[in-house]
């Protein structure tokens, strides 16, 4: 991918594919959610959204996260890690989802309403131009979506403008590893659409940093298996915006 048009032509591909998932009412995509949450977790969360999630992890796990704060989920496909935080927050909190699928979008908000969450809130939106306010957000969590945007610096960027000082983005994301790797400009559409994309560590966090981040950090790296039987390498990471 070389130019503007290139990458444009790529997100609308992928806004395309997850359209059509949510129309299908299935995904085929990355990693089944039952690899990542117990059975526990996600009792009572609508099977709709079970079938049209993909997760490479959980991107909240270990988080000290309170419901006096504002939490965004970017690229929140179905709902699913907006719906847990909110229910394990409770009706105080303010967590929200956004995503480009306007069909994912509905679906999310229905699904909401049908476990009876109402404090999930769904925004129709790309990740690089988020629709939120300057520094009114805490905390921007994404679990395997960064890895489907080329222009990724534009990503950052508009995460690191909503953030207020002090807040942090955490996301889960693929990164490269020999068995996975391509050549940027060979890798397809479809590529980009299974979130198969991934940089090194190192381009990452350089990437984080340019952006104005403070401090970047790498945690839990691990193989998790897709649902066609591939394997990726996953970390999750942090960037922090300084006070």
């Amino acid at each position: 991918m070389k130019n503007v048009q290139e990458l444009n032509q790529v997100s609308d591909f992928v806004k395309r594919e997850y359209d059509s998932l949510a129309q299908n009412g299935a995904s085929t995509l990355c990693c089944s959610p039952s690899d990542t949450y117990t059975p526990e977790e996600l009792a009572g969360i609508p099977r709709i959204v079970l079938e049209l999630s993909s997760s490479c992890g959980s991107p909240t796990k270990g988080l000290e996260l309170y419901p006096d704060q504002t939490i965004l989920d970017l690229g929140c496909g179905a709902g699913l890690d907006v719906m847990l935080l909110a229910r394990k927050l409770g009706p105080e909190s303010h967590i929200i989802g956004v995503d480009a699928s306007n069909n994912m979008i509905n679906v999310a908000k229905s699904a909401a309403l049908e476990a009876g969450i109402p404090n999930a809130e769904f925004r129709l939106g790309d990740a690089r131009d988020i629709p939120a306010q300057d520094h009114s957000v805490d905390v921007v969590i994404s679990n395997c979506v960064v890895g489907m945007f080329p222009d990724k610096e534009k990503v950052f960027s508009e995460v690191y403008r909503i953030l207020k000082p002090g807040g942090y983005m955490v996301a889960i994301d693929t990164i490269f590893s020999k068995k996975n790797s391509e050549s940027f400009d060979e890798l397809t559409s479809q590529d980009w659409a299974a979130c198969i994309v991934m940089m090194s560590e190192e381009e990452y966090t350089m990437k984080l940093l340019s952006t104005g981040f403070e401090h970047v950090d790498f945690r839990d790296q691990l193989i998790v298996p897709y649902r066609d039987g591939n394997e990726i390498t996953s970390a999750k990471i942090f960037a922090f915006k300084s006070k």
